[in-house]
């Protein structure tokens, strides 16, 4: 009878008690940084349990989004000033190669020598 009782009381206990809350998705995680460095924080006090926990797995997936995406943007960023620097480049190489053929004298038959080794020095 006593042990019957324990048990009822036990199985009471049980189903009074507050349900699990699901593991938390790693888009809610995304969302709020707050509750990602939390799970964070308690998956790395507990590294043995952090191996088999939902949580942990959703924030090292969210962690990694994260680090894909600062990366995508570091080099976009990065390929936007090398075509930055390419266009300044071109533009000054343009300008020197103008500037080259308007100090060229033109072509003129008529006072250029037939013989150009025979030809006065030019002053």
């Amino acid at each position: 009878m006593r042990t019957t009782f324990v048990v009822a009381i036990l199985v009471g206990m049980a189903a009074c008690s507050a349900p699990k809350s699901p593991a938390r998705t790693a888009d809610e995680m995304l969302a709020e940084p707050a509750m990602l460095q939390e799970v964070l924080d308690r998956c790395e006090a507990n590294p043995g349990r952090a191996a088999s926990d939902v949580e942990c797995a959703n924030a090292r997936r969210v962690l990694a989004k994260k680090f894909v995406a600062e990366d995508a943007e570091r080099e976009a960023k990065k390929q936007a000033e090398f075509e930055r620097l390419r266009a300044e480049k071109r533009a000054v190489d343009d300008r020197r190669q103008q500037e080259a053929e308007a100090a060229k004298r033109p072509f003129d038959p008529y006072s250029t020598p037939v013989n150009p080794v025979a030809s006065p020095p030019k002053l």
